[in-house]
């Protein structure tokens, strides 16, 4: 008779199966369904942190007219270069101004000062010539010129581009004074013996509505010639004189016969030099002494660097 220590021995038990193991990565991935959100989140978050980082002040500029001014497209530039961007449009409460307001990039902050001017660029057309020819396919935009003073962020535009200053010398600005305006508009030309050196800027009634001021600016090369004893008067249209050989008729030039002209002289001795604001009577045409007139004025050299300068 067997034992039961052979009997156990004899029936083992049966093997158990082997339990799949879990495999242990260290790490962690991203399923590809996950990348693209992921990927546009990223370039979302860089575009806010570079619009932040570029983002200069926001400014309000008043303005008398908004034509052609619109929210998210009009440019801000200065030396042709867009500086900003019309952010928000509207009209004040009493209807009689139009608020703009510009985000300025953070290279252009220090335009955020007093004394800064801007105005609207946009297509003239006139007998002067033609202006703003660009806006056409571009559409109008607004044009800055930088001031000196403190910040600020709250600005008064004007109604028509202002004569800027070009280099150190100061131009003179004089005004003209006459009973009625006649076919004379900004940019008219102001003539000396036939060359123009300078011209009108603005137009406007006197203090007390009885005559007209016209602001006159002449160039810096220039403005020598205009005396405290200068005469102005208007060289635009047509002369008739009538003499013994019959009708005399004579005109300025055909752009002053077309488009209007200022034009002024300076007696031998010349008197004082002129200072900005003086005020002279605009004629309605020349003496015939006056057309004679040929003081020996002095002007400033203009001569141009050679190239052997330059190489120097």
């Amino acid at each position: 008779m067997a034992s039961p220590s052979h009997e156990n021995k004899a029936h083992k038990e049966p093997a158990q199966p082997r339990l799949p193991q879990a495999k242990v990565e260290r790490g962690w991935r991203i399923a590809p369904v996950w990348i693209i959100p992921v990927v546009a989140i990223g370039f979302v978050g860089w575009l806010v942190y570079t619009t932040w980082i570029e983002a200069g002040p926001t400014i309000t500029v008043w303005f008398r007219e908004g034509q052609g001014i619109q929210k998210g497209q009009t440019e801000v530039k200065y030396r042709g270069v867009q500086i900003g961007q019309v952010t928000g449009i509207k009209l004040s409460k009493d209807h009689q101004w139009v608020k703009v307001q510009a985000q300025l990039d953070n290279s252009a902050s220090g335009v955020a000062r007093q004394g800064s001017q801007f105005w609207i660029v946009r297509p003239e057309v006139s007998l002067s010539g033609i202006r703003g020819l660009k806006t056409i396919v571009s559409g109008n935009y607004i044009q800055v010129d930088p001031g000196q003073g403190p910040q600020t962020n709250e600005f008064v535009g004007l109604e028509q581009a202002p004569v800027i200053e070009l280099g150190s010398e100061k131009a003179l600005r004089v005004r003209l004074v006459t009973a009625e305006l006649r076919a004379i508009t900004p940019g008219t030309a102001v003539l000396y013996r036939g060359i123009q050196v300078g011209e009108t800027t603005k137009n406007q009634l006197g203090a007390h509505a009885q005559a007209v001021d016209l602001q006159v600016y002449i160039y810096p090369q220039f403005k020598n010639l205009v005396r405290m004893n200068s005469k102005f008067w208007n060289a635009g249209g047509i002369n008739l004189a009538l003499g013994l050989l019959g009708v005399d008729v004579t005109a300025q030039s055909v752009k002053t016969l077309l488009a209007g002209g200022l034009a002024f002289a300076t007696p031998d001795p010349p008197g004082e030099p002129a200072t900005d604001g003086t005020a002279f009577r605009l004629y309605d045409k020349a003496q015939p002494e006056w057309l004679n007139w040929a003081p020996d004025i002095p002007l400033p050299s203009i001569r141009s660097r050679t190239v052997e300068e330059e190489n120097q």
